[in-house]
């Protein structure tokens, strides 16, 4: 009986243990998520501020952007290519590391540094971007110097044209051993002598075809603005072969060149 009485206590003891168990254990549990979740809470970094740029001040309207148009800007900021300038447009303008002053320039701040103000110039503008310079433009002086001085240049190719034109011609009318008298020396060197065979055409008459005499240096031969006769030895274009020599040996003649 007393036995009895004991194993029905130990059972109600078991019993009433096993849902304390539970409890604590669903406590112990809450209690580590609670816990996980404020670590997360506190090692989630808060959202950044964003970061807000000063308004830029625009004074120079598109249509007022014109090439050549002057304008005094500040250097924003300086790269290995050139330097940007904000002279109050949109968009600021880059003058190129060749356009900072006449010359070569090897480094960008040995000529301009950030906020420093300079005037500039528009080169150009493309799809937004806006070229500078730095270079004052041609005053019109110099505009027409420049034009005068192409002018000049095409003058004188026309005239460099016209010439060899003219020594082709000459050159198409002389035949082999025709003589020309009264050609004009017109200067000497150590190989030979250039003769005037028609009016602005020069040819050479090589040291070796002056004289039938062995060692003869052009300076014993004639002198600046003597008249001369020379035998033509051959034509090739205008390129004319020439010999002052007495006796005609065309099988030693050298080429002598038509000189401008």
């Amino acid at each position: 009986m007393i036995a009895q009485k004991l194993t029905s206590l130990y059972f109600l003891d078991r019993s009433l243990a096993r849902p304390t168990t539970t409890r604590t254990f669903a406590t112990t549990v809450s209690a580590g998520e609670a816990e996980a979740s404020s670590e997360a809470a506190t090692t989630t970094e808060a959202p950044k501020p964003k970061r807000r740029f000063p308004k830029k001040t625009i004074t120079v309207k598109e249509s007022d952007i014109e090439v050549g148009k002057e304008f005094v800007g500040k250097v924003k900021s300086t790269t290995t290519y050139g330097a940007f300038v904000d002279f109050g447009a949109k968009n600021d303008g880059l003058v190129h590391i060749s356009e900072l002053q006449a010359g070569f320039v090897e480094n960008v701040g040995d000529v301009v540094s950030v906020n420093q103000e300079v005037k500039i110039w528009i080169k150009s503008m493309e799809k937004g971007r806006i070229s500078l310079t730095m270079k004052p433009p041609p005053t019109e002086e110099e505009i027409a110097q420049q034009a005068a001085n192409q002018q000049a240049k095409f003058e004188a190719r026309q005239a460099f044209k016209l010439q060899k034109e003219k020594q082709s011609e000459v050159a198409g009318n002389l035949k082999k051993g025709a003589v020309l008298e009264g050609c004009e020396v017109k200067s000497i060197q150590n190989y030979g002598i250039f003769v005037e065979i028609a009016e602005g055409v020069e040819g050479l008459v090589h040291i070796s075809e002056l004289s039938d005499d062995f060692g003869v240096e052009a300076k014993d031969v004639a002198n600046v603005g003597d008249k001369v006769t020379v035998r033509v030895l051959g034509v090739d274009g205008s390129k004319v072969k020439l010999s002052m020599k007495e006796k005609l040996d065309v099988s030693v003649c050298l080429t002598v060149f038509v000189a401008v």
